[in-house]
């Protein structure tokens, strides 16, 4: 029953990737499922269940990343590149299906998604500044502004228009995180 699930949001999140939340129907999704709409609904009450279900699943996802990385024992700055490192990844990955649910919001949830994802990844970001500044290996900042610095630096290296490889958001988190470290 959950693999069942899991793979509707799949195919769900495909589907609004390729065409947007508006140009993508329940038929459409459970023709990709090989499963009757009854099915689908069995899950999901209605479409706008199925996006809000499927956009608390990818910022569950994105919640997970650093809880991984505490529980590494690594240092905060190599935290943060660690971290930063798997938010460009995401940003990249998952590029069309954040630019295309825009047409589903705000008629589903009151937050568009690029602000709910602004939110909750910048407050991970400056979660680890406020530890490596505690630590002593972060000079002092303002750490919010520092991580909205940062998510935006990821967002802006993320686009494959302009950068279509890995080497450019490499080079731009190396270059954040010298900024931010303490010098001796």
């Amino acid at each position: 029953m959950e693999n069942q699930k899991q793979a509707i949001l799949a195919a769900a999140k495909m589907r609004f990737s390729h065409f947007g939340f508006a140009k993508t129907t329940v038929s459409e999704i459970c023709r990709d499922c090989h499963i009757s709409k009854r099915t689908l609904y069995q899950h999901f009450r209605s479409k706008n269940k199925l996006i809000t279900a499927l956009l608390a699943s990818e910022l569950e996802y994105l919640r997970s990343i650093p809880q991984a990385q505490e529980q590494s024992g690594a240092a905060p700055l190599h935290r943060l590149s660690q971290l930063m490192q798997s938010i460009g990844d995401y940003l990249r990955e998952n590029y069309h299906f954040i630019n295309r649910i825009k047409d589903a919001l705000p008629s589903v949830t009151d937050t568009p998604y690029s602000s709910l994802l602004e939110k909750e990844l910048t407050a991970q970001i400056a979660r680890i500044l406020s530890i490596g500044q505690h630590k002593n290996r972060i000079r002092n900042l303002d750490e919010t502004v520092a991580a909205y610095i940062g998510f935006n630096l990821l967002q802006a290296l993320s686009s494959p228009h302009f950068f279509p490889g890995n080497t450019e958001m490499h080079t731009g988190i190396d270059i954040f995180i010298n900024g931010l470290a303490r010098k001796k």
